[in-house]
């Protein structure tokens, strides 16, 4: 339940709202000189982020005896840990339908009320500085044993709850020399300027006073630590005039001062060493400034990583203009080549020969076709010219264009044989990178920086100028239409010599021309005449039509005023409106008449 009690006491400044009640039945309260805090929601804010350890006590009044015990306990724990430890006391009696800080205190550390009373360790804040912390002791819970409080056994346990700081252990020689990192190291917590604090010790474990101390004196003074033997009486005294350990030594400026008061108390050494630590508003700032700093470095790594990502877009980018990228410096040729896994086409190029760019144009040709067919090879160029060592070593000098297969991680090359050009280039990688035997990549000569950077990104640019490049609108698209229209077409250039004979080719050529126009116009004139055929088919069927629905609405008509003179029969049944007659079965019966007629 206490592994997480620090951010605990800053949580709870937001959870805890309700004023502490102040219950007058508290223990303390009635003590005038009790050395122990009565925690409340009144006090809690000041305490919450304190960089002391604090032992608190929780204790229910509506157990009196239980009570009695905690308050003897945290008394005598106060007054034995004066300045080493703060301790304190919440009253988490239940009291029906309220709820109290005390309660809610407990609540949120996970103590149920038959557990109380109980006595829980909250670490100090300075635990979160790892430069000068060597560990953190997260908090924890100490209960009853056998039904009371063992006085010397909470004590102890007390003690183990402190920060494990940073306290170094010091050889006399490094002591007499000053070659301890510890006299010259900074941290977040240590300046050049801090006074340097030495106990020299003659038991085998750090006092809890100088622990506490360390404490205290967070980031105004730094502590170290001798363990003297028997050995070491006659150098001590020559060197530092210590007779008899313990002793305290504070190095400052270049001065060492002794602490010659009596006892070893908190009280006493806290006040010598006041005189001599830095001030409160000095760590302060210098908190404030390593904060800034801080925030500053990490805004500059942003930025940094920003940039680079910035930058390895623009080289995507670029790579997807043109895959092949000019190698110009050993940095760029350990990151694109020697440290980079799988395989590498290495190109030498000459930028000064007139063909340069279309050599470009061909690895591109080629590195596409790969990303097709499924091979993953990277493509790069060097200028043989000022790359003459690697050129020489792998036999690419004075025979450029060349390609050279490389593989770092595998430790081996090859050279490709053949000519140059887009096919050549996909079958080898296809069919032959793999097969037969290679060389040894060990030797290679160094990269050396080239002078400039002509060529470096020339067929690149272009590229890329072309592709961001504006589109015409609409309007310009038709203005540059009409502008190709207007423009006169340019005349025929004439013969030289119009009386010159034609050679059989071009009579061939002519007559050949001829019959084609002949057929063409045969067939355009049989489809003319086709056409026409069809169109006064169409006319005489219409017109028949025609006949045909007004021979047919005159019959009607007659038929019409004979049957009006004549009245219905009673059973006979009223006739619906005629179906409209369909005109191409008119026109088929009609047809059929006439044949007839004809054949008669």
């Amino acid at each position: 339940f206490f592994r997480n009690m620090y951010p605990l006491r800053v949580g709870l400044l937001l959870v805890w709202v309700l004023a502490a009640l102040g219950d007058k039945d508290s223990p303390f309260l009635k003590n005038a000189t009790s050395q122990v805090t009565e925690l409340d929601q009144a006090n809690w804010e000041i305490h919450a982020a304190d960089k002391y350890v604090w032992i608190v006590g929780l204790y229910s009044t509506g157990d009196a005896k239980g009570t009695r015990d905690l308050a003897y306990v945290l008394e005598a724990l106060a007054t034995k840990l004066h300045g080493i430890v703060k301790v304190g006391a919440i009253n988490c009696h239940k009291r029906r339908g309220e709820q109290t800080f005390g309660t809610q205190f407990a609540e949120q550390s996970g103590i149920k009320e038959e557990q109380l009373p109980v006595i829980i360790s909250l670490p100090s804040s300075i635990a979160a500085f790892d430069e000068f912390a060597a560990g953190r002791v997260q908090a924890v819970a100490y209960s009853q044993q056998g039904g009371t409080f063992n006085m010397d056994k909470v004590a102890s346990w007390a003690v183990g709850t402190l920060p494990k700081l940073s306290i170094p252990t010091l050889t006399l020689s490094e002591l007499t020399t000053r070659s301890h990192s510890f006299f010259t190291a900074t941290s977040v917590s240590v300046y050049e300027d801090t006074p340097r604090v030495v106990l020299f010790n003659a038991k085998k474990t750090t006092p809890p006073v100088y622990k506490g101390l360390a404490v205290h004196f967070f980031g105004r003074l730094a502590f170290g630590e001798h363990r003297v033997g028997p050995e070491d009486a006659d150098e001590i005294e020559a060197e530092f005039g210590i007779q008899k350990p313990p002793a305290l030594l504070v190095f400052k400026n270049g001065e060492v001062l002794r602490y010659d008061g009596t006892g070893f108390g908190f009280a006493a050494i806290s006040g010598f060493l006041e005189t001599h630590a830095l001030s409160e508003e000095r760590f302060m700032s210098e908190q404030m400034r390593a904060q800034e700093e801080s925030e500053e470095i990490k805004q500059e790594e942003l930025k940094k990583k920003q940039q680079k990502k910035e930058e390895e877009e623009r080289l995507q980018e670029l790579r997807n203009l043109n895959p092949t990228v000019r190698i110009h410096s050993p940095e760029h040729w350990r990151a694109e080549v020697l440290d980079k896994g799988g395989i590498t086409l290495v190109a030498f190029l000459d930028p000064s020969e007139s063909y340069h760019k279309d050599y470009l144009r061909t690895l591109k040709k080629a590195w596409k076709r790969t990303q097709k067919g499924g091979t993953k090879v990277r493509f790069v160029w060097v200028d043989a010219a000022q790359q003459q060592a690697i050129a020489q070593w792998v036999g690419a000098a004075g025979n450029t264009p060349a390609v050279v297969f490389m593989n770092p991680q595998k430790e081996w090359w090859k050279f490709m044989v053949g000519s140059f050009n887009e096919e050549k280039i996909w079958r080898y990688i296809r069919d032959q990178l793999l097969k037969g035997a290679s060389k040894p990549i060990a030797g290679l000569p160094d990269f050396v920086e080239e002078n400039n950077e002509e060529g470096l990104h020339e067929l690149v640019e272009e590229e890329e100028a072309a592709r961001l490049k504006p589109k015409p609108s609409e309007v310009e698209e038709k203005v540059a239409v009409e502008e190709k229209k207007a423009k006169p077409k340019p005349k025929a250039s004439k013969a030289k010599d119009p009386n010159m004979p034609k050679t059989k080719k071009q009579l061939e050529a002519e007559e050949r021309n001829r019959k084609l126009q002949e057929e063409k116009d045969a067939k355009r004139k049989a489809n003319e005449e086709r056409r026409q055929k069809e169109r006064e088919e169409r006319e005489r069927k219409v017109a028949e039509e025609e006949a045909a629905k007004k021979k047919k609405k005159t019959k009607k008509k007659k038929s019409g005023v004979e049957s009006s003179s004549e009245p219905a029969a009673a059973d006979e049944k009223p006739q619906g409106k005629k179906k409209a007659p369909n005109p191409f079965m008119s026109a088929m019966k009609n047809r059929k008449a006439k044949a007839g007629s004809d054949e008669l």
